[in-house]
Protein backbone atom coordinates (compact mmCIF):
# COMPACT_ATOMS: atom_id res chain seq x y z
CA UNK A 1 0.00 0.00 0.00
CA UNK A 2 1.35 3.54 -1.15
CA UNK A 3 1.77 6.27 1.17
CA UNK A 4 -1.12 8.50 -0.34
CA UNK A 5 -3.73 5.57 -0.33
CA UNK A 6 -2.94 5.19 3.62
CA UNK A 7 -3.04 8.89 4.03
CA UNK A 8 -6.30 8.89 2.57
CA UNK A 9 -7.47 5.82 4.23
CA UNK A 10 -6.97 7.36 7.79
CA UNK A 11 -8.77 10.42 6.69
CA UNK A 12 -11.26 8.79 5.32
CA UNK A 13 -11.71 6.34 8.71
CA UNK A 14 -11.44 10.09 10.50
CA UNK A 15 -13.80 11.50 9.12
CA UNK A 16 -16.03 8.81 9.35
CA UNK A 17 -16.03 8.65 12.99
CA UNK A 18 -16.42 12.00 13.51
CA UNK A 19 -19.12 12.65 15.93
CA UNK A 20 -21.78 14.48 13.51
CA UNK A 21 -23.62 17.38 15.09
CA UNK A 22 -27.25 17.21 16.31
CA UNK A 23 -29.35 19.30 13.89
CA UNK A 24 -32.77 21.00 15.68
CA UNK A 25 -35.97 19.36 14.11
CA UNK A 26 -36.99 23.08 13.51
CA UNK A 27 -34.02 23.99 11.70
CA UNK A 28 -35.82 24.59 8.56
CA UNK A 29 -38.21 26.56 9.70
CA UNK A 30 -36.23 29.14 11.73
CA UNK A 31 -34.39 29.67 8.42
CA UNK A 32 -37.27 29.87 6.45
CA UNK A 33 -38.44 32.74 8.97
CA UNK A 34 -35.44 34.30 8.75
CA UNK A 35 -35.10 34.51 5.00
CA UNK A 36 -38.69 35.76 4.53
CA UNK A 37 -37.94 38.35 6.71
CA UNK A 38 -34.85 39.45 5.49
CA UNK A 39 -36.53 39.48 1.80
CA UNK A 40 -39.45 41.15 3.91
CA UNK A 41 -36.63 44.18 4.80
CA UNK A 42 -34.58 43.78 1.67
CA UNK A 43 -38.13 44.62 -0.18
CA UNK A 44 -39.12 47.97 1.90
CA UNK A 45 -35.35 48.83 1.91
CA UNK A 46 -35.27 49.31 -2.17
CA UNK A 47 -38.78 50.58 -1.78
CA UNK A 48 -37.94 53.12 0.27
CA UNK A 49 -34.51 53.91 -1.78
CA UNK A 50 -36.97 54.40 -5.02
CA UNK A 51 -39.20 56.48 -3.03
CA UNK A 52 -36.10 58.72 -1.88
CA UNK A 53 -34.79 58.74 -5.44
CA UNK A 54 -37.95 59.54 -6.85
CA UNK A 55 -38.64 62.25 -4.63
CA UNK A 56 -35.03 63.95 -5.26
CA UNK A 57 -35.18 64.43 -8.88
CA UNK A 58 -38.98 66.32 -8.29
CA UNK A 59 -37.43 68.65 -6.02
CA UNK A 60 -34.60 69.13 -8.20
CA UNK A 61 -36.78 69.57 -11.22
CA UNK A 62 -38.88 72.12 -9.44
CA UNK A 63 -36.04 74.00 -8.45
CA UNK A 64 -34.60 74.01 -11.45
CA UNK A 65 -38.00 75.55 -12.49
CA UNK A 66 -37.99 78.14 -10.73
CA UNK A 67 -34.43 79.63 -10.33
CA UNK A 68 -33.35 78.96 -13.61
CA UNK A 69 -29.55 77.83 -13.12
CA UNK A 70 -28.99 77.82 -16.32
CA UNK A 71 -29.11 81.83 -17.05
CA UNK A 72 -26.60 84.02 -16.77
CA UNK A 73 -27.02 86.00 -13.12
CA UNK A 74 -27.74 90.06 -14.18
CA UNK A 75 -25.52 92.12 -13.72
CA UNK A 76 -25.61 94.18 -10.55
CA UNK A 77 -23.36 97.10 -12.05
CA UNK A 78 -24.55 98.60 -15.33
CA UNK A 79 -22.34 99.85 -18.29
CA UNK A 80 -21.68 103.18 -18.17
CA UNK A 81 -23.88 105.29 -21.13
CA UNK A 82 -21.52 106.65 -23.30
CA UNK A 83 -22.11 109.16 -26.44
CA UNK A 84 -24.36 111.72 -25.13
Amino acid sequence: MSLQRRKDDAARLALEQAARPVVPSDLLLRATERGTRDLRRRRALRRAGWAVATVAVIVFLVWASVAHPWQAPPADVTPPVEGL
